[in-house]
Parts: structure tokens; C-alpha cells; sequence
């Protein structure tokens, strides 16, 4: 309503002025809706240069779309109720079964696989497999067994046993190893040795010792060849010097021709 219908000037100029006023408002700078919705239909209808804050529920029905550093921050939970795919330098999937992949690595009830079955980790058994079974790591017990070929192989607490019924160990009376197979025993360390049964031949820093078993005897086949110098001497035998003799001890000594 006109304030002043006498006044046509006045009126004018209060008109032009409530004009002006709408033509240069800003009604959304300081607006709320409490009723109804606010429809932006346009390409890039609003914009928004500074912030926005949502308190509440912001539904999106299509794509969120992150520019610039492309830095999603996220301060509490992330709840996803489909599936989510990273896709750039790599992929992330994760399944609605709640199985994780990562390329060719897929987490799963409690397992890591890798390349399918190529290397399977089991958090509840703590085992590594590789190849089906071909390899097993068992974490709880720290065996690993070794499967495929003519002889399975198993190392547990440092021994090395194969399904042929021999094994390698180390040995601490050496200070090196040990291998079995049957009564048949090898030692190589300090020393080395070779042992069948209660027949043994042992190599250490003062020479070589043969045990024959009970009684048996020592076979050498062959040329055999001594350096005569490093062998002693003995006198008053009667023979031709160099003659071998082994005396009542035992040892192997030479004439010197008396």
C-alpha cells in the first residue's frame, strides 16, 4: 500500500527504491527452509566456495565426485553397505561376503591368499602353505614340511628329516653337523667320522683312526703309499731297512737294517 496517495512523486520514488531492493537482494545469503525442499536442477546449480556442513544425513542418489588433492578425510566410521572399488594404481575390492582383494590377494575368513592358492596364510591354524601343500610353514609347532618329489622332506627344531628315513642335525658335540640314515652316521665339525654300526673311521687334527667292528678286518684295495720319512724308526730287527713293522703297540714303524 501506498503510504501517501496524495504524494504520486513520493510514492514512485518509495516504489523504486522496494524495486532496486529486489533486484540487488541476496535471500539466500542468511535462509532457512523448514518446510519443503530446495530443487537445483542445473550443471553445477550450487556451488560451494568455502564449506558446508551437513548435520544430520546427506543422501546422495548418483556419483560423488572429489577434486583438487582428492583427500578424503573420514574422523569416525565408515560403514559401507555395497562395495567399494579404488581404482588408479591399484584396486581395492571389497566383497559383500566381506572378502578384501588386492590384485592377486584376497583376504578372507581369516586368510591371506596370494595368486589363489599359490600362498595361503591361516590366522587361526598360523600356517603358510605354498602351492596347495606342496610347502607348509606350521607356526605353532615351527615344523616345516616340505611335500612333493620321491622323498617329503620336514625341518623341525633344526633337524632336517626325509621321508627316506635319513636326516641332517646339527651336531653341538663338533660344532658342526650330523647326518643319519639307519645306523649308518656321518659327523663333520672339529672332527669328521664316518660310522656304520660300531664300525667307525675318524679324521681329526692328529691323524686318522680306523675301528673295525669286533674283530673284523681292514681291506685296503689299491696301490697304497707311504711317505717312509714321516714313519719312525726301530733298530735290532734284522731286517733291510724301510721293512714295515707293526710292533706289539699296535703301530706302524720301519726297519733301520740292524
Amino acid at each position: 500500500m501506498l503510504d501517501n496517495l496524495g504524494d504520486v512523486a513520493a510514492a514512485l520514488k518509495s516504489l523504486i527504491r522496494r524495486v532496486r531492493r529486489l533486484e540487488t537482494a541476496t535471500p539466500l545469503q542468511n535462509a532457512a527452509i523448514t518446510r519443503g525442499s530446495l530443487r537445483v536442477a542445473s550443471e553445477e546449480g550450487l556451488i560451494v566456495q568455502g564449506s558446508a556442513l551437513v548435520n544430520g544425513l546427506l543422501s546422495v542418489l548418483g556419483r560423488v565426485r572429489i577434486h583438487g588433492l582428492g583427500l578424503l578425510e573420514v574422523l569416525s566410521l565408515i560403514d559401507l553397505l555395497g562395495s567399494m572399488r579404488v581404482r588408479g594404481g591399484g584396486t581395492i575390492d571389497v566383497e559383500s561376503g566381506g572378502a578384501i582383494v588386492v590384485g592377486n590377494v584376497r583376504i578372507q575368513d581369516g586368510k591371506i591368499a596370494v595368486n589363489g592358492s599359490a600362498i595361503v596364510i591361516d590366522g587361526a591354524t598360523g600356517r603358510i602353505s605354498v602351492n596347495g601343500n606342496d610347502i607348509v610353514i606350521d607356526g605353532a609347532t615351527g615344523k616345516i614340511t616340505v611335500n612333493g618329489g620321491s622323498s617329503p622332506a620336514t625341518l623341525e627344531e633344526g633337524k632336517m628329516s626325509f621321508g627316506t628315513g635319513g636326516a641332517v642335525e646339527a651336531d653341538t658335540s663338533v660344532g658342526g653337523v650330523k647326518m643319519t640314515a639307519g645306523d649308518a652316521v656321518v659327523n663333520a665339525g672339529s672332527t669328521a667320522s664316518i660310522r656304520k654300526g660300531s664300525s667307525s673311521i675318524i679324521v681329526g687334527a692328529s691323524g686318522i683312526t680306523i675301528n673295525p667292528a669286533g674283530s673284523g678286518d681292514i681291506d685296503l684295495l689299491g696301490t697304497v703309499q707311504f711317505d717312509l720319512s714321516t714313519i719312525p724308526q726301530i733298530s735290532g730287527t734284522g731286517l733291510y731297512a724301510g721293512a714295515l713293522i707293526i710292533n706289539g703297540s699296535g703301530y706302524l714303524r720301519r726297519s733301520d737294517g740292524t
